[in-house]
C-alpha cells in the first residue's frame, strides 16, 4: 500500500483519495506510511481516511459499501462494495459466520478465502465451510482465493468435481466480470 500511494505521488496525483478502513484506520495508515518511506508524504495529495465500523455501511460516489466480521485470530472484516444492482463481495482472511453468510447472500461476485481442503483452523477457512454455505447464500460466481500452497491442487481438484455451480479459481490476470 505504501508503494502504491507512493507512485500515485510520483505520477502526479493531486485529488483526494478516500482510504476506507476499519476504525483506526487513519493513525494505522499515517504510521504504515511514514515507516515505509520517511517524510515522503509531507507533501501529498490528500489522503482522506474514511472510517467503516464493523457492519456498519456507507455510500460513496454511488457505491455502497458494508461489512461484516469474520471468524478469524484478528479482526477482520469481510466487505460487500455494490453498485447498478451488481455486488462484489470479499471475505478477506477468515472463517465464515453467520455475519458473513448475511452479507454475501445473492452476491454477484464472491471472493472467499480457502486455505484448507478440510483442516479445521482457528482463523482460515477450509473447503466445505466455504463452498456448501455459498450454495445457501447463491452468489452468482464463487471465486477461491488464498489457497494453501500445499493444498491448492487437492482443493482444485474437488472443486472441479462438484461442477454444480460456478466455481473458479481465479490465476494472475483473470478477469471476473461483476454484472
Amino acid at each position: 500500500l505504501p508503494a502504491l500511494f507512493l507512485w500515485m505521488k510520483e505520477e502526479g496525483r493531486t485529488r483526494p483519495l478516500d482510504l476506507i478502513g476499519g476504525p483506526g484506520v487513519g493513525d494505522f495508515v499515517r504510521t504504515l506510511f511514514e515507516l515505509a518511506y520517511p517524510g515522503a508524504y509531507d507533501d501529498c495529495y490528500p489522503i482522506v481516511p474514511v472510517e467503516l465500523a464493523r457492519g456498519a455501511g456507507l455510500e460513496r460516489h454511488g457505491v455502497r459499501i458494508t461489512n461484516a466480521e469474520s471468524r478469524h485470530g484478528v479482526r477482520n472484516l469481510a466487505v460487500r462494495i455494490e453498485s447498478d444492482g451488481a455486488s462484489y463481495c470479499h471475505s478477506g482472511d477468515g472463517r465464515p459466520s453467520d455475519a458473513t453468510r448475511a452479507l454475501f447472500r445473492g452476491a454477484t461476485v464472491l471472493a472467499h478465502e480457502c486455505y484448507y481442503d478440510a483442516r479445521e483452523s482457528r482463523g482460515l477457512a477450509h473447503r466445505d465451510e466455504v463452498v456448501a454455505p455459498a450454495d445457501e447464500v447463491g452468489p452468482g460466481t464463487l471465486a477461491l482465493l488464498h489457497l494453501g500452497r500445499r493444498e491448492k491442487a487437492t482443493i482444485a481438484e474437488r472443486v472441479r468435481a462438484l461442477a454444480r455451480r460456478a466455481i473458479v479459481i481465479p490465476r494472475p490476470g483473470d478477469v471476473l466480470p461483476i454484472e
